[in-house]
C-alpha cells in the first residue's frame, strides 16, 4: 500500500515513489537554513509488513516523515540517504551534528533491516 497522507501532527508521509523528490525539497530547504536538523529512525513492531520510517526534523519544526512501506525498498533507500548525506558532506550548507545523527541512525536501521531479512530467510 503506498500513500501520501497528512496527520493531525503536521507531519507529511510520503509514498516511496515521492521519496527521491522529498529528499530534493529537503536538501534546498538545509542549503537555506542555518537550523541543526536530525534525523531518527523508527521501526514499527507488530504490523503484517514491517514498516520502516525514517524522521526528519528540523529544530521547533514539524517532522517529516519518509514511510518505507516495505524493507525491500528500505535498503535501496538507506543507501541512496548515506550517498545524499556524503555529498552534504563537502557543503558548507550542511550541519555537521545533522550529518553524524543521520548517519549513526542509517547504521542502526541498515542492521535491523539485516537482521529482518535473516529472521524470514531471505539471506
Amino acid at each position: 500500500m503506498l500513500f501520501k497522507e497528512k496527520i493531525n501532527s503536521g507531519n507529511e508521509m510520503f509514498c516511496i515513489g515521492e521519496f527521491d523528490k522529498a529528499l530534493v525539497d529537503f536538501e534546498a530547504a538545509l542549503s537555506t537554513s542555518n537550523q541543526i536538523f536530525h534525523m531518527s529512525v523508527m521501526e514499527e513492531k507488530w504490523v503484517e509488513d514491517s514498516i520502516h520510517t525514517l524522521i526528519i526534523a528540523r529544530v521547533n519544526v514539524a517532522h517529516t516523515k519518509f514511510r518505507l512501506q516495505y524493507l525491500g525498498d528500505a535498503e535501496k533507500h538507506l543507501k541512496m540517504l548515506v550517498k545524499t548525506l556524503k555529498i552534504w558532506s563537502g557543503s558548507t550548507n550542511s550541519s555537521a551534528a545533522f550529518r553524524e545523527v543521520c548517519l549513526s541512525n542509517l547504521e542502526y536501521a541498515e542492521v535491523t533491516y539485516r537482521e529482518f531479512m535473516d529472521e524470514v530467510g531471505k539471506i
